[in-house]
C-alpha cells in the first residue's frame, strides 16, 4: 500500500480575525517552541482533527470556530480535505470539494475507501449493522498524542466508545492479522441474523398464541385422542353431524388466539408510543431552556444539533404525531377488547347449543365429561399452530446452520502458521525497542501480540513511558510492514515525559530517526532543547513564539482560502 503524506496546512479563525499556513516536509518535521503553552500540541491535533479525528481540545482553541484546510498526497494523486465545525469538505484528485454534513456516514466511507481502511464495526444499538467507522479508528497507530496516548495506548481521541469491543478488530486490520475478506463474511453473517430475526419473532407470537389455546381449551382437551388414527375416525364422525359447530368453535378459538397475539402487540405499541411522548417533552423542555443559541453539543458524543425555533417547533409536532398515535393505538384496542369479549359470548352460545349432542358422543366414546367438540376443535387448531411452528423452526436451523458454517470459513482466512508469524514479528520488535530505550525494566512477558498492549507492565514511571513509546515504535514499523491500508504520518506529541534523562531522551530521539520506516513521514512536537539538533539538523522546523498557531497578520492573505465552502456541492449523506 502507498503513503500519505501531508503537505500543507491552513488555519482561518473569522472570530479572531487570524490565521496562518505550515508546509511540511515528507521526511522529518519538528514542531517546537520555548513554551508549553505556544500550541505545538495544538497544531498537531489539527492535522488529523482536519480529517475528522476528534483529540481533545481545550474551549480556548474551539471559541476561535476555526477552519482548517490540509493537502496531503497518496502515491502520486494530490488531495484536499477541509472542515469546520463537524461539516467535511473533501476533494479528491484535484477534483471540485463535496460536502458532507457529518463525519459518520458517507463520509467516513469515502475516506475509508481512500485509505484503504476496510474495517466494518457493528452499530452499538443494532450490532446487525455494520458500519464504517470515523476516521479517529484509522489514525490510533499514527497519532500519540500529549497526555492520553502516554496514560493509555490506543487512546488517543476522545469519542471511541461509540462502538463496543472495537479494539480487536481494528488492532488486527492496522496490523495485518485481518483482510478485507473476513468483512465480507461478516455481511452474509449479519445477512443471515437478520434474515432470522422476523421468523423467530413469528416462533414467539405463535408461542404466544398456544398459550391462549392452553387457556381457553383445558389440558384435557388437548390431551384428547392423542393416537393420529382414533383422533382421524372421531373427527370424521363429528363432522357428519356436527360440522357446523365444530367448525364455529375450531374459528372462534383461532380468532380469539389471533386477537389476544394483536392485543399483546399494540399493548406494546401504546407503551412505546406513551414513552416517546415523554422524551419528546423532556427534549422540548431542555431545548427551551438552552436559548443561548441556535445550537446544542452532545455532552457524550460532540455533535452539534439544531435548536433554532424550527427545531423547537418540530419537536412538538413530533410530540403532538405520538399523541395522536396513542390515540389511534387506544381506539384500535378498545375494538380488540369488545370483540374478544364477544367472542367469550359466542364461544359460550355454541357450548349451550353443542351440550346436548356431546352427551351422545361423550357417552359412546366413555369420554367421561370431557366435551368432544371442544376437544377436536382444540386439538386442530394446535395441530395447525404447531405445524406452522415447525416449520420455522426448521428454517432458523438452517439459517444457523448457515452463520456457523460462515464462521468457520472466516476463521480459516487466516492460517495459524501465519498469525504465529505475525506474533513473533511484533515481539521480536517490542524485545528489541524496549532495550534501545533502556527499558528493561518494563515486563514483557505476557507479550504475545499488538493486541497485549495493556500487559506492558513494571518500570518506574519514566521508564514506563519509554517501554510505550518502543510499542509505538515496534507498532509502526510493523503495520508499514504487515499492514493493508494506507500508511499515514507518524505524530507523536511531546516525547520527553516524566522528567526522562538527557541520556534517555537522547535514546527516544535517536529511536525516532534511525528505528521509524524510512519511508514513513515524520511529526515531532517537543520543546526546544539541544538535544533535538540531530533531529532539528535534518527536519522542516516549525518554530511556534508567543502569537501561537494563529496570527492576525496573515488574515487578510488566507481569508479567501474557504471561498469554496460557500458554494461547494453537498454529498449525499447516509
Amino acid at each position: 500500500m502507498e503513503n500519505l503524506y501531508i503537505k500543507r496546512l491552513t488555519l482561518v479563525s473569522d472570530t479572531d480575525k487570524s490565521a496562518n499556513q505550515f508546509e511540511f516536509s515528507n521526511r522529518y518535521n519538528l514542531i517546537t517552541a520555548n513554551d508549553n503553552s505556544f500550541g505545538k500540541s495544538t497544531l498537531a491535533k489539527m492535522i488529523v482533527w482536519a480529517f475528522g479525528c476528534s483529540p481533545s481540545l481545550d474551549h480556548v482553541w474551539l471559541d476561535l470556530n476555526c477552519k482548517v484546510l490540509l493537502e496531503f498526497e497518496i502515491g502520486a494523486k494530490k488531495h484536499k480535505v477541509a472542515r469546520f465545525g463537524n461539516f467535511m469538505y473533501l476533494s479528491l484528485d484535484g477534483g471540485d470539494f463535496l460536502k458532507y454534513p457529518k463525519i459518520t456516514g458517507e463520509y467516513s466511507k469515502v475516506i475509508q475507501n481512500l485509505f484503504g481502511f476496510e474495517v466494518l464495526l457493528p452499530n452499538k444499538e443494532n450490532k446487525n449493522k455494520l458500519e464504517a467507522p470515523p476516521p479517529s479508528y484509522y489514525f490510533l497507530p499514527f497519532y500519540v498524542d500529549q497526555r492520553r496516548s502516554w496514560v493509555k495506548l490506543w487512546d488517543g481521541f476522545e469519542n471511541l466508545h461509540q462502538y463496543s469491543a472495537w479494539h480487536n478488530v481494528v488492532i488486527k486490520f492496522h496490523t495485518g492479522y485481518l483482510t478485507s475478506q473476513h468483512f465480507v463474511y461478516e455481511k452474509k453473517i449479519a445477512e443471515k441474523r437478520i434474515e432470522k430475526l422476523p421468523i423467530a419473532e413469528e416462533v414467539n407470537r405463535i408461542d404466544s398464541a398456544v398459550e391462549t389455546i392452553a387457556q381457553y381449551a383445558p389440558k384435557e382437551y388437548l390431551d384428547f385422542a392423542t393416537d393420529e388414527d382414533e383422533f382421524l375416525k372421531m373427527t370424521q364422525e363429528v363432522e357428519v353431524e356436527l360440522s357446523d359447530l365444530q367448525k364455529s368453535q375450531e374459528v372462534n378459538l383461532r380468532v380469539m388466539a389471533e386477537l389476544q397475539v394483536e392485543r399483546q402487540y399494540l399493548e406494546s405499541q401504546l407503551q412505546l408510543v406513551i414513552g416517546a411522548s415523554k422524551e419528546l417533552e423532556l427534549d422540548y423542555t431542555f431545548s427551551v431552556e438552552r436559548i443561548d443559541g441556535e445550537s446544542i453539543s452532545c455532552p457524550l458524543c460532540g455533535t452539534v444539533h439544531d435548536n433554532s425555533l424550527a427545531s423547537r417547533t418540530s419537536i412538538l409536532n413530533d410530540k403532538d404525531e405520538a399523541i395522536r398515535q396513542g390515540e389511534t393505538i387506544s381506539g384500535k384496542l378498545k375494538k380488540i377488547y369488545k370483540k374478544i369479549d364477544s367472542l367469550r359470548s359466542d364461544s359460550e352460545g355454541i357450548t349451550a347449543k353443542i351440550g346436548e349432542l356431546n352427551n351422545k358422543y361423550s357417552a359412546r366414546e366413555n369420554t367421561g365429561h370431557i366435551s368432544v367438540l371442544h376437544a377436536i376443535a382444540a386439538k386442530s387448531v394446535e395441530k395447525i399452530i404447531s405445524f406452522s411452528r415447525g416449520e420455522k423452526i426448521v428454517k432458523i436451523e438452517a439459517l444457523e446452520g448457515d452463520e456457523r458454517q460462515l464462521k468457520k470459513d472466516q476463521r480459516e482466512l487466516i492460517q495459524k502458521e501465519f498469525k504465529i508469524a505475525l506474533d513473533d514479528s511484533f515481539v521480536n520488535l517490542l524485545s528489541k525497542y524496549v532495550i534501545k530505550l533502556n527499558a528493561v525494566g518494563v515486563n514483557l512477558s505476557s507479550v504475545k501480540s499488538p493486541l497485549d498492549y495493556n500487559k506492558i507492565l513494571g518500570g518506574g514511571a519514566a521508564e514506563a513511558a519509554r517501554g510505550g513509546l518502543a510499542y509505538q515504535v515496534a507498532l509502526i514499523n510493523h503495520i508499514y510492514k504487515h499492514g493493508l491500508a494506507v500508511k499515514a504520518p507518524f505524530i507523536i506529541d511531546t516525547p520527553n515525559q516524566q522528567e526522562q534523562t538527557h541520556v534517555n531522551y537522547d535514546r527516544i530521539i535517536n529511536i525516532l530517526m534511525e528505528e521509524t520506516p524510512k519511508d514513513a513521514q515524520i511529526f515531532l512536537g517537543a520543546m526546544d532543547s539541544s538535544l533535538l539538533s540531530s533531529y532539528k539538523a535534518k527536519a522542516k522546523v516549525i518554530e511556534l513564539d508567543k502569537n501561537k498557531v494563529l496570527i492576525k497578520d496573515k488574515f487578510p492573505m488566507l481569508a479567501d482560502a474557504f471561498e469554496f465552502m460557500t458554494s461547494c456541492e453537498d454529498a449525499a449523506s447516509s
